[in-house]
């Protein structure tokens, strides 16, 4: 990217994942992704599976839902 590109990024899941609409269909699968350990606003540093701990239990529920890896290829 050069200094006249800009990304972009849109986040409609939540106004395609609105509970009165049903159930959601967005699996997110625990045990298969990872997270980068990262530095907050008071250069507290946080493990990088406590980023991930928090992350999914963000998307649980509301945004997705949490499935191990043998649990996807079950169903």
């Amino acid at each position: 990217m050069n200094n006249q590109t800009a990304l972009l990024v849109i986040d409609v899941q939540h106004a395609f994942t609105h509970k009165s609409w049903g159930e959601r269909n967005n699996h997110q699968v625990d045990d298969a992704t990872a997270a980068f350990g990262l530095k907050d606003h008071h250069n507290r540093y946080y493990d990088p599976e406590i980023v991930h701990q928090l992350s999914v239990a963000t998307l649980h529920d509301e945004f997705a839902t949490i499935v191990t890896t043998s649990e996807m290829l079950a169903w």
